[in-house]
């Protein structure tokens, strides 16, 4: 059945041979006791993202490995469809910015092993509740921004033969222990070949896609092409550049709902003004203005008026260098929102690790044995800044003014996890 998937997604290069091969010569293949084995029977504790079709789990190899285990919800046909595209994919791609797939399993459970990404999602940064990621520094999210495009431009332009992802996202991009990041779940992407990928799309095609990163094109043709991808990672650069959702429901009015046409919208009456307050003064001007350039460009209605994922590369790449790291330095206030960020999701693992339950509301107080290693390692990391430490390292729970006032440790699990 793979087999022919490959040859129906996968036409062979004019002059190449055509490609016969398995997963198994190229990943390992796991038994279901072994994919339960790795994650205590899919525990909910171990739980750290939920999709569509699939679930993914934090799971633990039987020789220490850390994976990430992708579980399919049902065994449907549209279930296995996804999956069999995800394998032929992944089995086929190599690149530090994709993520990496280990192996799969068939055995009444459909699921894949993937390398695990510590950070979690992009959006999960952006958007998440209590948000402790927020604190992202304008150059660390352009690195971020420069990552993701670096795996698009290979998916398009570097792989063995094109491929359109059709579901770029915030969420699809995950972020490893130093931040790098990877372009992630392939189970809607098209393989096509060389002279024009969107030329073995079927016209009449199901639209696929997350709505609010839709190709305007797309949409009316119902036929994907690189350039839709393209329309996509713009909207994530607004995304990353305004801290707002991609879709407001709450707007009061319309324009404002869609991130893409608000920001589009905007941008005559001054970029500032979109600016993630988070960030803001950490940009300097020049770097703004060609940001917001290349991301318009994206969002350009006309695919044809569309920059190439190379061009967008060469741009994100230039506005890095153009970056002065005085402008980041004065404004970014050393490192101190940095540490407690990583400090943040540092607490909100080792909580998941220690079966704490979400919906109880624990409390991880400052005063527990359990919460010292914590207090140590932020004490550490303070201990090469020139100003004094955050009040909240000492052993004083200080929540008078709310939970999100307090110490990342006492906020409730909940609250911190979400």
């Amino acid at each position: 059945m793979l087999a022919q998937l490959q040859n129906q997604l996968h036409p062979r290069r004019e002059n190449q041979p055509p490609l016969e091969w398995s997963p198994d010569q190229i990943c390992r293949r796991f038994s279901l006791s072994e994919i339960k084995s790795a994650t205590r029977d899919f525990a909910n504790t171990l739980l750290v993202g939920r999709g569509r079709s699939a679930m993914v789990y934090r799971g633990t190899l039987g020789d220490g490995t850390t994976v990430a285990v992708k579980r399919w919800k049902s065994v449907s046909p549209r279930g296995l469809e996804t999956f069999r595209s995800e394998i032929a994919v992944l089995s086929q791609i190599r690149h530090r910015h994709v993520v990496s797939l280990i192996g799969y399993c068939k055995d009444g459970e459909l699921a894949l092993v993937q390398e695990y990404m510590p950070r979690g999602t992009l959006a999960r940064h952006l958007h998440g509740r209590g948000n402790p990621g927020s604190l992202l520094s304008w150059v660390r999210r352009l690195k971020i921004c420069v990552n993701a495009a670096r795996g698009l431009d290979y998916l398009h332009n570097g792989a063995r033969c094109p491929i359109i992802h059709r579901d770029v996202k915030s969420s699809n991009i995950l972020l490893d222990e130093n931040y790098e990041a990877m372009v992630s779940d392939f189970g809607l992407s098209v393989i096509g070949q060389i002279g024009g990928i969107e030329d073995n799309v079927p016209s009449k095609a199901a639209l696929e896609g997350t709505f609010g990163y839709l190709d305007p094109e797309y949409i009316l043709t119902n036929i994907p092409t690189t350039k839709s991808d393209v329309y996509a990672f713009g909207v994530v650069l607004f995304e990353v550049l305004c801290g707002r959702p991609v879709v407001d429901s709450g707007a009061d009015e319309e324009e404002k709902r869609s991130l893409a046409r608000w920001a589009v919208s905007s941008i005559s009456e001054g970029t500032d003004q979109i600016v993630d307050p988070k960030i803001r003064g950490q940009i300097s001007a020049d770097c703004l203005s060609v940001f917001v350039q290349i991301a318009e460009q994206c969002l350009r209605v006309q695919a044809v008026e569309r920059p190439t994922m190379a061009d967008v590369v060469a741009k994100l790449e230039f506005i890095l260098a153009l970056q002065p790291q005085e402008v980041v330095e004065a404004n970014y206030g050393g490192h101190h929102n940095e540490l407690i960020a990583q400090f943040s999701l540092e607490v909100g693992e080792y909580l998941t690790e220690h079966d704490k339950d979400e919906e109880q509301g624990e409390l991880f107080q400052p005063q527990s044995s359990s919460c010292r290693p914590f207090l140590e390692l932020a004490s550490a990391g303070f201990a090469d800044v020139a100003a004094p430490p955050p009040k909240w390292l000492d052993d004083t729970p200080g929540d008078q003014d709310g939970p999100e006032s307090r110490p990342f440790f006492c906020w409730p699990v909940s609250f911190i996890s979400g």
